[in-house]
């Protein structure tokens, strides 16, 4: 079953047995099997060549000096996964200004990063002046465990305690609200919504008439649905509470935000350092994860890993009012079989979207006039609604590889560098459960048994099952 968010795309733990490709053991298997290394007090800072603003800033104007602290270890203890023998020190890990580099402060990036901090010294580079600024911040914020390839539900899934119960730094309260989600069939889409049922387990919906559909949704026009599948377990998701919550929980593990730090060159030297080049410093780690987006082969290409076949698709959303004198917030999102088309309640408007999937370079997407204009067509054929004007507009890209499953695992090409992309339309959905997988495999760390219970296989997310990808190029 595919997806409806209009954003994400915005967040592989194996086994530990998973993270041990030759990539994972290089520089004593990334990070779970190093030995005994300390930690240095100028974790947070650039390798001498800032240009005046420290690591730390971050959105809002807030400037988060570094203070030497050690993300809540003595200096000299050692990192999860270590040997006894302080002789086996990792020097190049003791040369860096991290261990671990994550390049992207989207929804993705910042989840993975907050995981770490703590158990490692992160520092996360945003190429924007905020992060989330691109995919995390225009999504259709949706959780919905029927959503996805079979792996992203599972991830989804795994995730449900942790937006009902979020760490106290997330703030008061679950990070979700119910809100059901609606699946409706015209007579022609009836065989579409069938095989939904088939692939996510008849048991996950309540199946409605045509009359029980408009009564659900009484903007329905008599006569469009004629089937309808329920889904009581969705719910919306504060996004930017949650993108928040990470980077406070990353910056409290001792983590620091480089924003306006775009990456122009990423090399790896002969002892083993990654070093990021950008605009406004350079940073060093043995370890790059490579949570950049619309932007990760690129990013990949860089640094001379191979090719995931990510491409980069372009989503239209919509806010129109709703109709005059009714209540919508109590409605489902509503998305057709075909999934064509998609609306929801939206502090009491009503956020519409023709589905799109337009294939584009990474760029800042804006909406096509077109695409709007579809949009409102495919609503108004369904719906009793006179869109006359648009309240605001807005695109998002979703980025996916061929099976549209995450990418999550180190490379098969260039050690240290490990792969976070290609979350799709899931991102937000996905993000606490696929970020503790990662840092898990990051850390040397058995798959939390929690994801492992839900059935989901590391080689499932493992770049290496797409060899012979090839790199989008528009």
């Amino acid at each position: 079953m595919s997806d409806i968010n209009a954003g994400t795309g915005a967040t592989g733990e194996g086994t530990g047995n998973t993270a041990d490709t030759d990539a994972g053991r290089d520089m004593g298997s990334a990070m779970g099997q190093d030995t005994g290394s300390a930690l240095r007090e100028d974790a947070g800072r650039p390798t001498g060549r800032a240009t005046g603003q420290d690591a730390g800033q971050d959105t809002g104007g807030t400037t988060e000096h570094d203070t030497g602290h050690d993300g809540g270890r003595d200096a000299g203890s050692a990192m999860p996964g270590d040997t006894d023998s302080a002789t086996a020190r990792d020097t190049a890990r003791d040369a860096g200004d991290a261990d671990i580099l994550v390049i992207g402060g989207g929804m993705a990036g910042a989840s993975v990063a907050a995981m770490l901090a703590g158990s490692a010294r992160v520092i996360l580079l945003e190429a924007e002046s905020q992060p989330g600024y691109h995919t995390t911040g225009r999504s259709a914020a949706m959780y919905e465990p029927t959503y996805g390839p079979r792996a992203m539900r599972a991830l989804t899934r795994a995730g449900l305690d942790f937006f009902t119960n979020p760490p106290e730094i997330f703030g008061e309260g679950p990070l979700i609200s119910p809100r059901a989600s609606l699946f409706v069939a015209p007579e022609e889409e009836r065989a579409l919504l069938e095989t939904t049922r088939d692939e996510v387990g008849r048991d996950q919906f309540e199946d409605l008439d045509a009359e029980a559909i408009r009564r659900a949704v009484p903007v329905l026009k008599a006569g469009y649905a004629v089937d309808g599948a329920l889904n009581h377990g969705g719910s919306d998701i504060d996004v930017a509470r949650m993108h928040q919550g990470f980077l406070r929980m990353l910056r409290a593990g001792g983590g620091t935000v480089a924003t306006d730090a775009r990456v122009e060159a990423l090399t790896r030297d002969a002892d083993g350092l990654w070093e990021a080049r950008t605009r406004k410093g350079s940073w060093r780690a043995p370890v790059v994860v490579n949570a950049a987006g619309a932007w990760a082969d690129q990013l990949g290409e860089m640094a001379g890993a191979e090719p995931i076949g990510l491409v980069p698709k372009r989503r239209t959303a919509l806010i129109v009012a709703a109709p005059e004198g009714m209540d919508v917030q109590a409605w489902p999102l509503v998305v057709n079989a075909a999934e064509t088309w998609y609306m929801k309640p939206d502090a009491g408007r009503l956020l519409i979207s023709p589905a799109n999937e337009d294939p584009q370079m990474p760029a800042d997407a804006q909406p096509d006039e077109l695409d709007v204009a579809i949009c409102i067509d495919r609503v108004m054929t369904a719906c009793d609604l006179d869109i006359r004007r648009v309240e605001s507009q807005w695109a998002g890209l979703r980025s996916f590889v061929a099976d549209k499953e995450p990418v999550a695992g180190w490379s098969d090409v260039v050690p240290g560098f490990y792969w976070l992309a290609g979350q799709g339309g899931y991102g937000i959905q996905s993000a606490p459960a696929l970020a503790r997988f990662a840092a898990a495999q990051l850390l040397g760390r058995p798959v939390p048994a929690d994801i492992a219970a839900e059935g989901l296989d590391a080689a499932q997310l493992a770049p290496g099952r797409l060899a012979g990808a090839e790199r989008f190029t528009g």
